[in-house]
């Protein structure tokens, strides 16, 4: 028979386990079965502690991703598609219509609005250095672009501010674009062609797995691919209602599709809500079948020590004594469980989180609150059998052995 302190599983854990002092409890005799037993215990907790801080994690990650600002109010916000390309040229018409009804706040388009995977990228050299190139986004928008998505202007004006009645060579653009094209004072100066007339908050037009880079806004309404209207909380259904009417009659006589803004911007993390859902079913199904194994090795333990638990009662033990005797093995194995648990799911946790741009800090109050969950599941598996001897007769105990 192989030596049990040789190599393996069980060899390294002997030694480790012994070191720990409350883990020696009891080595006298059995020691195999009680190594053994502590490694089943620990390694079905390890794997439940670490669905547990992962399952947390990205449930965290994806609630910051949905609820994250933007740059700009989506609350309110519809996009439509329309089919006709060139609606551009009764654009205006179009608004009027729609403005005709008290629901409808504002209306503008682009040839991208945010939530789109679309790019269309200029280079543009550095004030700093002109021999260096700085790749910006370009969005072709009406002049009403800045107040119908509700954006931050954090100088200069808007288009729609500064009544240019010709506003083909300004434009408007980012705070990253000021930080990366190394432009100081940038209202009145000019980037290409084009003179800045004012700088809006940085927004996110694509999904947070990229940030934020240059965007120049240029008023171009002959580019509108995708219309942004903004309609208020009241009979919200009836405006859509009225919205979809009234497009028909610039649509080839159908109604535009449509999405809420909120819709748009979730349908990012699409993949992010389905592995969610996939870990939490399987942390739940883990959690299930550990529970089964641990009440079956607290039954088993404490059917093993039954007489003993009989004998210190009589001696005068109190419950609270003999619960804590009765248990103190498995909380002290989840407890170190867990602690082995946390840098595991840390690495794979950071790994995931890599894939976005944006993301939450992993804060000590994950790791007691998994740790905190991942005991709760241990002490309801194994209260039920400790609380139930603790109350019965010792004498009974005793005829039992």
């Amino acid at each position: 028979m192989a030596d049990f302190h040789g190599p393996g599983l069980a060899g390294f854990a002997w030694p480790f386990f012994h070191f720990c002092g409350w883990f020696s409890w009891p080595l006298t005799t059995g020691k195999n079965r009680s190594v053994f037993r502590r490694i089943m215990i620990g390694s079905q907790t390890v794997i439940f502690a670490v669905l547990i801080f992962c399952s947390i994690i990205i449930y965290s990650q994806l609630n910051y991703l949905l609820n994250k600002n933007p740059g700009f109010n989506k609350e309110g916000l519809v996009v439509f598609y329309p089919d006709n390309k060139d609606i551009s040229r009764s654009f205006d018409v179009f608004r009027s219509e729609l403005k005709k009804n008290p629901n409808v706040i504002d209306v503008s388009g682009g040839n991208l609005l945010p939530g789109t995977d679309s790019e269309t990228l200029t280079s543009y050299p550095s004030k700093q250095d002109p021999t260096k190139f700085i790749d910006a986004e370009n969005l072709y928008v009406d002049k009403d672009f800045i107040e119908t998505l509700g954006m931050k202007m954090i100088a200069g004006k808007s288009f729609v501010q500064s009544g240019l009645s010709d506003s083909s060579k300004v434009c408007i653009i980012n705070e990253t674009a000021v930080k990366e094209l190394g432009i100081l004072n940038p209202i009145g100066q000019k980037i290409s062609d084009m003179e800045i007339i004012g700088v809006v908050k940085d927004f996110n037009i694509h999904s947070l797995y990229k940030k934020i880079i240059p965007v120049v806004i240029k008023k171009n309404p002959d580019y509108i691919r995708e219309i942004a209207i903004r309609i208020g909380k009241e009979n919200k259904p009836g405006t859509i209602a009225y919205i979809e009417k009234i497009s028909k009659k610039f649509n080839q006589g159908t109604a535009m599709d449509y999405k809420f803004m909120s819709d748009r911007l979730g349908s990012f993390y699409n993949d992010e809500r389905n592995f969610a859902k996939i870990i939490g079913l399987f942390t739940f199904i883990t959690i299930f079948v550990a529970s089964l194994g641990l009440f079956g090795m607290s039954l088993f333990v404490i059917n093993q020590r039954t007489k003993e638990i009989g004998i210190r009662k009589v001696l005068g033990a109190t419950i609270a004594n003999v619960y804590f005797t009765v248990t103190k093995e498995f909380f002290l194995v989840t407890a170190l469980s867990v602690v082995i648990a946390f840098p595991i799911a840390y690495y794979f946790i950071t790994n995931w989180l890599q894939n976005f741009a944006y993301r939450i800090s992993i804060n000590i109050w994950i790791f007691i609150l998994g740790s905190c969950i991942a005991i709760l599941i241990v002490i309801m598996t194994v209260s039920f059998q400790a609380i139930k001897i603790t109350i019965n007769n010792p004498i009974k105990s005793l005829r039992i052995e």
